[in-house]
């Protein structure tokens, strides 16, 4: 039976009832007027008359919760999963996954939805390039339509933290350079999180300050520099540190990098020649060409 009636307590507190049947009787939400008939049998003392009352029974949606794990701080440009439960309150069982069952963001982001039904939840795949690196709040809508009309779960709040791609500049080797010559030296530019120099190049890459003139630097375009450094600069030998920064100069908003080398300046190096002298006479002056 759908409707079941009992009398509360037959002894102490006669003609009180207990009315009660399952809402999936129902067949929408809307107010149900129910009427009910109270019949004292024919004939019978104390002779009572028939009554009836209608009662209005005004369903509601199932309660429901939404259940979600804080995303990471992740970089600009890479794909996050968001793993959210939609949860039946009263039961306590999550709610699988349903044609009636509808998953959005409000915002114009790029994302995919992804049900994982051994855990029974969604896995809601956000590209980050839908943002730039900062702090933000996106709102996720849970529709339900039709029975058993769980409690749409809309404008949930959700927080997200970009932040820039991680990077490092280093260099490659080189050994003490003589005074007044040139030192060549390559740099890498590399992407951490992706761990690549591709597409690393169109940097701008400088040294310090007090070095301005004396060098150049040349862009490979895959994320590698060589900088060519005239040491006369230093004006004096000895081992001296120099600071190399680059700034990015692409749309990934990758971080600026820097590095340090250390470059010894060595007296430059000398030859000396001398031709073999002509035959001579004895008390004579001879004469010997040095080069140096």
């Amino acid at each position: 039976s759908v409707m079941v009636i009992t009398e509360i307590d037959p002894t102490n507190n006669p003609g009180e009832y207990r009315i009660e049947f399952n809402t999936t009787f129902l067949n929408n939400l809307n107010p149900c007027d129910l009427e009910i008939w109270f019949n004292w049998t024919k004939g019978q003392l104390p002779l009572y008359e028939n009554k009836s009352l209608i009662v209005t029974v005004y369903p509601a949606q199932r309660q429901t919760v939404v259940e979600w794990n804080p995303l990471p701080v992740t970089p600009y440009d890479e794909l996050v999963n968001l793993s959210i439960i939609y949860r039946d309150s009263a039961s306590g069982d999550p709610i699988a996954n349903s044609s009636q069952l509808y998953i959005s963001i409000q915002e114009t982001v790029t994302y995919q939805i992804y049900y994982d039904a051994p855990n029974t939840r969604f896995l809601i795949e956000l590209d980050t390039s839908s943002w730039t690196p900062g702090d933000w709040t996106f709102h996720i809508n849970i529709t339900w339509v039709g029975k058993p009309f769980y409690q749409n779960r809309t404008s949930v709040a959700v927080h997200i933290t970009v932040r820039y791609r991680y990077t490092e500049l280093t260099h490659g080797g080189y050994t003490p350079t003589q005074f007044a010559n040139n030192l060549t030296i390559v740099f890498s530019y590399r992407d951490i999180d992706d761990y690549t120099t591709a597409g690393m190049q169109g940097g701008t890459l400088t040294l310090d300050a007090s070095l301005l003139g004396y060098y150049w630097v040349d862009d490979n375009g895959d994320g590698t520099y060589i900088v060519t450094l005239n040491t006369a600069v230093f004006g004096s030998l000895g081992t001296f540190m120099v600071n190399a920064t680059i700034a990015y100069g692409g749309t990934r908003y990758c971080e600026n990098a820097t590095d340090t080398f250390y470059l010894t300046v060595v007296e430059r190096r000398t030859q000396l020649t001398s031709e073999l002298p002509s035959l001579t006479p004895y008390l004579s002056q001879a004469n010997i060409t040095v080069t140096y």
